[in-house]
């Protein structure tokens, strides 16, 4: 391809001309791959080596970007491009997945070479090409990806998608949006309701030494917030961490408006001279405003 005008828009694949025997052909293939939009034009020459002659063949084409049409629950169109809310949701926590859908609906093929996200909240964002990532999507087709919102801080998180194309800019870009919120969990207690936040006090009454039946006391966990309440782990402190044990009856997480019990017993290692109060502290790790949830265990334990 000579060096003239958008030649670089043009390539020889194959070329079986090198030598023609009387009376034959020989075919060669030119490629257009055009790298801006709107007619394209070069030369391909062919050198005739016997006489010292060079023959050249014009080529063109018309460059067309492909046509993006992006379509998802929570996506709105925008000025410069479209933008794609995920709602609030509770820090820690991850959102049901969204599938966003790319719709070829222009009138070339649309060639997507890759997926990313750049700038701001990034890791609050999960993108998985699904079938997008690196295909070519024919026109009137589409292909799907999935995203998952999973922020770790509250407030507004913020993100650009950026999808690499032949679309107009070589590139089709959305916003995607979330918030991130602290669940607020109540705990009731034999009838009383604690105040989200703060500390619980349970006393668990007498016990005696290695008796069969220990005190136990049922804790109801209730969200009564409007984001998805998660528990991540628990641990117990105190002066007396060994005489109490916690069943969190596999409570991981709660929808809001949902509840769930744990059960709490106390069983003494009491001898004569170590009878008398025990006290103990749980803490549970959540996704509240403090990042967990605070209950004073106490019992008196008897030899």
């Amino acid at each position: 391809v000579s060096d003239f005008d958008d030649y670089t828009d043009f390539r020889v694949l194959s070329d079986d001309c090198t030598t023609i025997t009387p009376h034959h052909t020989c075919t060669f293939d030119v490629e257009f791959d055009p790298s801006e939009s709107g007619s394209r034009s070069s030369y391909v020459e062919v050198d005739d080596a016997t006489f010292g002659n060079s023959a050249s063949y014009l080529v063109k084409g018309l460059g067309v970007f492909a046509t993006v049409t992006p379509s998802a629950t929570g996506l709105t169109a925008t000025s410069s491009g479209s933008e794609l809310n995920f709602g609030t949701i509770g820090k820690d926590t991850s959102g049901d997945p969204v599938d966003l859908t790319l719709d070829n609906s222009g009138t070339v093929p649309l060639d997507i070479e890759q997926i990313t996200t750049i700038g701001g909240d990034t890791t609050d964002f999960v993108t998985n090409g699904g079938n997008c990532e690196d295909v070519v999507v024919g026109v009137g087709r589409l292909c799907t990806i999935s995203l998952t919102f999973t922020p770790t801080s509250v407030g507004d998180q913020t993100t650009d998608l950026v999808i690499y194309d032949n679309a107009s800019h070589f590139e089709t870009l959305i916003v995607l949006n979330g918030t991130g919120a602290y669940a607020e969990t109540e705990f009731t207690v034999d009838g009383s309701t604690s105040t989200p936040g703060t500390p619980v006090n349970i006393d668990l009454g007498t016990a005696a030494d290695n008796t069969t039946t220990q005190p136990t006391v049922t804790v109801t966990a209730e969200n009564v917030s409007s984001v998805v309440a998660s528990f991540t782990g628990n641990a117990m402190s105190g002066t007396n961490p060994s005489d109490f044990s916690v069943n969190t009856n596999s409570c991981t997480q709660l929808n809001p408006g949902v509840s769930c019990t744990f059960s709490i017993t106390f069983n003494p290692t009491a001898t004569p001279s170590t009878a008398g109060l025990e006290t103990a502290t749980w803490t549970l790790d959540d996704n509240t405003v403090h990042g967990y949830d605070v209950f004073y265990l106490s019992g008196t334990a008897t030899s």
